[in-house]
């Protein structure tokens, strides 16, 4: 009889740890599919991150490209603008030059006026 209540305790505390332990068990589990879930989440976050990132260098290197074009273009234009002004200049000179040709022309046609009018008084 003795007996017979020490297994029935055995069986109890048997069955009481086995119930303990399955609950244990699915815990775990539980734990395991949300850490596999934070795993996928974490592997998504980080593949989205390097695509964040190659699209970056992508468009850096677009900016980089556009500033060496855009820089390539001021140069030229400061080109143009320093030829303009050496035009400008020669442009310049060329238009005083006739200005004291045309006043150099006015006098010698004035002298030969006054000539010309003292050869008919004479």
């Amino acid at each position: 009889m003795v007996v017979l209540v020490i297994s029935m305790v055995v069986f109890v505390i048997s069955m009481v740890v086995l119930v303990v332990t399955m609950v244990v068990l699915v815990i775990t589990m539980i734990v395991l599919v949300v850490t596999m879930v934070v795993l996928v989440i974490t592997m998504v976050v980080l593949v989205v991150t390097m695509v964040a990132l190659v699209i970056t260098m992508v468009v850096l290197v677009v900016t980089m490209v556009v500033l060496v074009i855009t820089m390539v273009v001021l140069v030229i234009t400061m080109v143009v603008l320093v030829v303009t002004m050496v035009v400008l200049v020669i442009t310049m000179v060329v238009l005083v030059i006739t200005m004291v040709v045309l006043v150099v022309t006015m006098v010698v046609l004035v002298i030969t006026m006054v000539v010309l009018v003292i050869t008919m008084v004479v």
